[in-house]
């Protein structure tokens, strides 16, 4: 149990104390520690309650020389005395310390919010990219969860358009949403430190900090890269019977392609448009030499004509006596490119979805309490931050795959 004191919104200052169990409490409530211990004790907007115990118990991330403050070594952190080395020894009233287990209690909270800030503050980097990319994030509480399955296929029949409707008659149901039978399970990935005796007094906390993330930031890549494989050709590890997407060829929509690899202006165009009653193509993906396909596809327009850029038959900004047709309703957009590496996607492989529709993201956050847990109470020397995230296809109908080969 730590103690601390902390001013709240209004301006009052009050005792509070805290244990590890606070981690569970916020985990089950879909919160970090951050967010949690905020809400609990109204904390003031200028300061989060965490950054008031963080500077009682000198757990500061950064050196002020003019201050005389400089980050606490992990063996402060790890022995809970880093409040006396960088700042002086804070007593309560009655002669007893006023922290004990402190900074081996914060510790789990810093480090998750340091890689938390600087994954999120990397705002071209593939995981920003991704994101833009999921429709909808459910926290849950445990590694498995049940899929609701929504069903559209009827009204999308011209059998089942809706019908006239008498007074006070019910509705057909033409939407329906159910449990599935299947559930899919969140793997648990970790990402651990382990400081040696040794090096306890040399290695500071905001070194720490800066190798935990560096390691976050890749495991949360191959995370993103194994869910998008599993979404694209099945995962029967997250669902038994989560089968692959059936894909469709570049040829079936021009039949003058006759090379792998190749696409031409007619299929590509026809591909962003054939399935406007269901869905907009608004992010595609790919790898790097299937992006340059569509960059270099045949009968591209350009400023000077028609073609691959080398034809100067034409310049449509020229002066002209003419009258040039508009649609009204072609709809497209420019699609976002996520690439990825080919053995994530595959070769002359274009998935495209609408991201309003396409991916669900699941993240079970009580998956990083157990470590944390066994870190405070065992006081180990090793440390890891679990992470408990999958996605999965939440509508069907809003994926299109196509192959740029030649059948």
């Amino acid at each position: 149990m730590a103690k601390f004191n902390i001013t709240d919104a209004s301006g009052s200052r009050q005792d509070i104390e805290f244990d590890v169990t606070e981690y569970k409490a916020a985990g089950e409530a879909g919160l970090s520690l951050t967010q949690h211990l905020n809400r609990k004790y109204n904390a003031p907007a200028e300061s989060s309650i965490l950054e008031q115990c963080m500077q009682q118990s000198g757990m500061f991330l950064k050196a002020d020389r003019a201050a005389g403050i400089q980050p606490p070594t992990m063996k402060e952190v790890l022995e809970g005395n880093g409040i006396e080395v960088s700042m002086g020894s804070i007593v309560r009233n009655d002669g007893a310390a006023r922290h004990g287990v402190s900074g081996r209690l914060l510790f789990p909270e810093v480090i998750l919010q340091i890689i938390e800030s600087e994954l999120s503050s990397n705002y071209g980097d593939f995981l920003n990219g991704y994101d833009s990319m999921v429709a909808t994030t459910q926290t849950v509480t445990s590694p498995l969860v049940d899929q609701p399955v929504i069903n559209v296929t009827e009204p999308q029949s011209d059998e089942y358009r809706s019908q006239p409707i008498a007074q006070l008659s019910e509705p057909a149901a033409l939407v329906t949403i159910t449990v599935a039978e299947k559930g899919y399970r969140i793997p648990t990935k970790s990402i651990g430190i382990t400081i040696s005796d040794q090096a306890l007094q040399a290695t500071t906390l905001d070194l720490v900090g800066i190798a935990m993330t560096q390691q976050a930031n890749y495991e949360r890549i191959r995370i993103v890269e194994e869910a998008i494989t599993g979404m694209i050709s099945g995962d029967t590890d997250a669902a038994p019977d989560d089968a692959a997407l059936t894909p469709f060829n570049a040829d079936t929509l021009d039949s003058s392609i006759d090379a792998d690899g190749a696409l031409t202006q007619k299929a590509w165009i026809h591909y962003l448009r054939q399935n406007y009653r269901k869905m907009t193509i608004s992010h595609i993906m790919c790898d790097l030499d299937t992006a340059l396909a569509i960059e270099n596809r045949a009968g591209r327009p350009t400023a000077y004509g028609i073609g691959d850029g080398s034809s100067l038959s034409d310049d449509p900004r020229s002066p002209r006596i003419d009258a040039l047709f508009s649609i009204e309703n072609l709809g497209l957009t420019a699609p976002r490119v996520l690439l990825l590496d080919t053995a994530v996607i595959g070769a002359n492989v274009i998935a495209g979805i609408d991201s309003r529709y396409a991916i669900r993201r699941l993240t079970n956050v009580t998956a990083a309490y157990s470590a944390i847990e066994d870190y405070v109470m065992r006081r180990a020397t090793s440390f890891r931050v679990d992470y408990g995230e999958n996605s999965h296809r939440l509508m069907d109908d809003a994926w299109s795959v196509m192959h740029l080969v030649n059948t």
